[in-house]
């Protein structure tokens, strides 16, 4: 932003700079778009903790 001011990002941007990190890393992604590596690293965690990959958990034994 050209007048110094914060501007608001919405979440498809922030999934598509994700996928983006996915694709060619999130340092160069981060330089792509004109974010920090700090916003970039923020961005990846908060996609992994709102969608976290399935859990495997075995099956549980019968005690009977």
């Amino acid at each position: 932003n050209k007048n110094g001011t914060k501007q608001a990002i919405g979440p498809e941007y922030k999934v598509q700079a994700v996928k983006l990190a996915k694709e060619i890393g999130q340092v160069k992604a981060a330089e792509e778009l004109g974010i920090s590596k700090n916003t970039m690293y923020g961005w990846i965690w908060a996609a992994i903790i709102e969608a976290p990959l399935p859990v495997q958990t075995s099956p549980k034994e019968d005690t009977a």
